[in-house]
C-alpha cells in the first residue's frame, strides 16, 4: 500500500522541497554566506583545517556555516558533506 500524506514535512522544518531529493538542482547562488561575526570567523578556522577529499560530519549550529564558507571561498566541492540529524532546510 501506498499512503499519501499531502501535509507531510520532508524536514523538521521543510515542506517538500525537490531540491532536498535530488530532483532538481538549487543554484549555488541561491545560498546566502553568513554575515560577518564571531560564528563566521569560528566556521572560517573550522574550513582551514578542512583537506581535499575528506568526508565531513556537520551537525546544527556554528558547523552548519561552514559548507557556505567554502561555497564563498569558491572550494564547495572540497569534501563530501554528511548530515548528522538527516536532512535539515536542504543544506549543504
Amino acid at each position: 500500500h501506498i499512503v499519501v500524506a499531502p501535509d507531510q514535512l520532508q524536514t523538521t522544518q521543510t515542506a517538500y522541497d525537490p531540491a532536498i531529493s535530488g530532483e532538481i538542482f538549487r543554484p549555488l547562488s541561491t545560498f546566502r554566506t553568513p554575515e560577518m561575526n564571531i560564528q563566521k570567523v569560528i566556521a572560517r578556522r573550522v574550513a582551514m583545517e578542512l583537506r581535499d577529499g575528506m568526508a565531513v560530519n556537520i551537525g546544527f549550529g556554528i558547523s552548519a556555516n561552514v559548507p557556505r564558507i567554502l561555497l564563498e571561498e569558491g572550494q564547495h566541492g572540497k569534501v563530501t558533506w554528511v548530515i548528522e540529524q538527516g536532512a535539515v532546510g536542504g543544506v549543504p
